[in-house]
């Protein structure tokens, strides 16, 4: 190790253009370096859809759900397996062991479906496979509205328009619609005109001018049925303000920058309204960015801060201008070389690494104290500068103590990088930033700073011992001459705080801030979106009046290609959620 410092002293040149060369790798991982809340944690757990038109939910399980689950129960790594059953509508919901490659267990599945699929019933839709998405909650809720009130041509717009400019931009996943009403063509078959030409009813969906083929002749549809248009019964409602419309719902794809994402949407968004305005009127009601990025703002700006202070700190107590700036240098190299580790381990910017950074400031400078102070020590009162063999002399003398402090620290934390399960998921960044951090502080303090004192090291009087030095020096004087009383303190102490630990509440993830609030409106069992209408509208109304209410607005039902709603259970479809 001496032969490296000694080498590393000798060539300051090198020694700043490998500072640089780590300060560039870190500034461009922070600008790729995706942006979030939390990590991304990938749940392993799978949906599969299929649906058989126009049968009553028992006959759903009989005939579709129950062979589906007999045919998955042989998929390997799968934990347990729950269904819900619909009219017309099956959804099966696979959990699967956690550390399971979910790409590959969709693989799996999907075998398994094509095989099954063929004891389906005939006119069964052929099973689908959709992955789950812990964070299942909309990036961006946008509300669509016609000026006359036409909730048909806002779905459809919604549908056609909206939909398809939505899944064109970077990042975006998911795209549901919610609300509005579907027009349908209902056929009421004439079963005396029809048996008049003998024919037999099967299932039409044509016009009334439809000219078909029959045993007597050609005919026309509209002679044996009344054909019509009508608003089809809604599977979903949704209301702002008192007021009906149609929304759109943006999720984002797994592992995409929120922030970037909710950037680029909400510029197709604005354009879209402008664009279509006054016939149609598109509001954002909430972008869950916003907090996310809010959130990351304030924490690096608090490290940022932690990061200066500690630099103050260290100047008044060091008393040495370029000492102390010597020291404060590390911080920000240090944390660009966890970036650029971040960025090469595929992690994310968010609370956890962010987090993770915030504590390793206080340890990067540790390491960078102790060197300096050696060095300090041993030349402040030199006359000349000293070679690079006395600087790694005296850097060497405190090599072994800085490296036992910074493993210590790395090998605790290093076990949950690789912890398996939510657990691991969640607390990886913060440990990975963490050891990243110590470990590069004590490369750059045993390797960089002493190349760099070397460089800055300037003649000066030796320093005398000030009025803090001398009281420390009294109080462990006092601490030696009685050293049961200070163990005795310890072990109060430790028992202390031990009983304020395990009184203390248990969580998985602490409160955050609260910037919305979900009421939830149960209506009697088996009551549709149409028969909630009237009382959403008056529920939001009111909610709305409220002093402080930027939006009010609620939603039933799912969308038919939603799978998350439907197949959890917490979620009563005979509920209306106001936010």
């Amino acid at each position: 190790m001496k032969s490296i410092i000694r080498w590393c002293a000798g060539r300051p040149v090198a020694v700043i253009m490998a500072i640089a060369a780590v300060m560039l790798a870190g500034i461009a991982s922070a600008a790729r370096l995706p942006l979030g809340r939390l990590p991304e944690i990938e749940v392993p757990r799978l949906f599969v859809e299929a649906a058989l038109p126009g049968l009553p939910a028992s006959d759903i399980r009989t005939l579709v759900t129950v062979p589906l689950e007999d045919a998955l129960s042989s998929a390997k790594g799968l934990v347990r397996s729950s269904s819900i059953s619909t009219d017309g509508r099956s959804i099966l919901t696979l959990e699967f062991s956690w550390g399971e490659d979910i790409k590959s267990a969709a693989g799996r599945v999907r075998e398994i479906l094509d095989s099954a699929y063929i004891a389906l019933p005939e006119g069964a839709t052929k099973p689908r496979v959709l992955s789950f998405d812990p964070g299942a909650e909309p990036l961006m809720t946008v509300s669509i509205a016609h000026s006359g009130g036409d909730l048909a041509f806002a779905r459809r717009f919604a549908e056609r328009e909206v939909k398809a400019r939505l899944r064109r931009v970077e990042g975006a996943g998911q795209v549901l619609v919610a609300g509005g009403t579907e027009r349908e063509v209902a056929v009421a078959v004439d079963m005396k005109r029809a048996a008049a030409r003998g024919l037999t009813v099967y299932a039409v969906e044509e016009l009334a001018d439809l000219v078909a083929p029959g045993p007597s002749g050609p005919f026309r549809l509209g002679d044996i049925a009344d054909v019509a248009k009508r608003n089809a019964p809604r599977k979903s409602l949704f209301v702002v303000d008192g007021e009906e419309r149609v929304a759109i719902e943006l999720y984002k794809r797994t592992g995409a920058d929120p922030v970037a994402t909710a950037r680029d949407a909400r510029s197709a968004i604005e354009k879209m309204a402008t664009e279509f305005s006054p016939d149609l009127r598109i509001e954002i009601l909430d972008d869950s960015s916003l907090p996310i990025a809010a959130s990351i703002r304030n924490l690096a700006a608090a490290a940022a801060a932690g990061a200066v202070i500690a630099a103050a700190v260290l100047f008044v107590l060091l008393r040495d201008a370029t000492g102390a700036a010597l020291v404060a240098s590390s911080i920000p190299v240090s944390v660009f070389a966890t970036l650029s580790i971040l960025g090469i381990a595929g992690k994310s910017l968010n609370g956890m690494s962010l987090g993770g950074l915030a504590v390793a400031v206080g340890m990067i400078s540790d390491n960078a104290v102790v060197v300096i102070d050696a060095l300090s020590s041993e030349f402040e009162s030199a006359e000349e500068r000293p070679d690079a063999e006395a600087v790694a002399d005296a850097t060497v003398t405190v090599v072994g103590g800085t490296f036992g402090s910074t493993i210590t620290t790395a090998l605790v934390f290093l076990p949950i990088v690789f912890l398996p399960g939510a657990l691991g998921a969640l607390y990886s960044d913060l440990a990975l930033a963490i050891v990243a951090g110590t470990v590069s502080g004590w490369f750059g303090a045993v390797l960089a700073l002493p190349s760099l004192y070397r460089v800055s090291w300037t003649p000066r009087p030796a320093r005398k011992r000030d009025g803090l030095e001398k009281a420390y020096l009294s109080v462990l004087a006092k601490a030696l001459r009685k050293p049961r009383m200070v163990i005795l303190s310890a072990a109060v102490l430790a028992l202390i705080g031990t009983a304020m630990t395990i009184a203390m509440p248990v969580v998985f993830m602490p409160d955050g801030a609260v910037s919305s609030l979900v009421v939830r409106a149960v209506f009697p069992r088996g009551t549709d979106p149409d028969g909630m209408s009237r009382e959403a509208e008056m529920l939001t109304a009111s909610l709305r009046a409220v002093p402080g209410t930027s939006f009010a607005y609620g939603r039933c039902g799912a969308a038919a290609d939603d799978c998350a709603r439907p197949a959890d259970p917490s979620r009563e479809a005979d509920c209306l959620c106001i936010t």
